[in-house]
């Protein structure tokens, strides 16, 4: 949300020198001026300069500088964590950098889905953290339920979990940070059931 109000920040700004300073200026150069401001801000929601001089010691208060509401770590990997924002069926996932052991911004660019498959009634995708050796693999059952969850890379995994009122189910995202990932290697164990990619 900070993040936000830094940017308007930054443009009442440049309004303000703008309307301080424009009777001295030509037309010509109020309309760079103009311009330049505008792009300048624009440039910065795409491209965050924050990370060079911001810094969090929370993966939770990293994510609170630029998005609205909360979310819960649900994996720590060596280089960042993994976070899930949830609003019932809905879940966002963001994978929060950390540098020097503090944690850095982050629009969604760190985060990248590279494998998703879906078998029967489980549904898995591995994101890694751009940058880094840093994957994780979530893992839902849609036919709702609990079930059990390992892999060869002995993860840890935990889960959140809703209910589905009109479905009368209760489902169940299972989240973990795996060391490595080798499309050739990896195996996924859903109650038993071996999942390759």
């Amino acid at each position: 949300m900070l993040y936000y109000l830094t940017r308007i920040c930054f443009l009442l700004i440049a309004l303000g020198l703008f309307l301080v300073v424009r009777k001295r200026l030509t037309p010509k150069i109020q309309k760079i001026y103009f311009a330049t401001a505008i792009f300048i801000v624009i440039i910065s929601f795409l491209f965050p300069v924050d990370n060079y001089f911001v810094s969090f010691s929370t993966p939770e208060s990293s994510y609170r500088y630029n998005h609205i509401g909360s979310a819960t770590v649900v994996a720590e990997g060596n280089q960042s964590s993994f976070l899930v924002e949830s609003h019932n069926e809905k879940k966002d996932y963001v994978i929060i950098p950390k540098s020097n052991g503090k944690w850095k911004t982050d629009l969604g660019f760190a985060t990248q889905l590279i494998n998703h498959k879906s078998e029967n009634s489980i549904v898995i995708s591995v994101y890694k953290c751009k940058g880094t050796a840093d994957y994780y693999v979530t893992v839902l059952n849609t036919e709702g339920g609990s079930v059990v969850v390992s892999d060869t890379c002995n993860s840890n995994f935990a889960y959140l979990n809703y209910k589905n009122e009109q479905l009368n189910k209760e489902f169940y995202t299972y989240y973990a940070y795996i060391d490595s990932f080798d499309v050739d290697s990896y195996t996924l164990y859903v109650d038993d059931t071996a999942i390759k990619f």
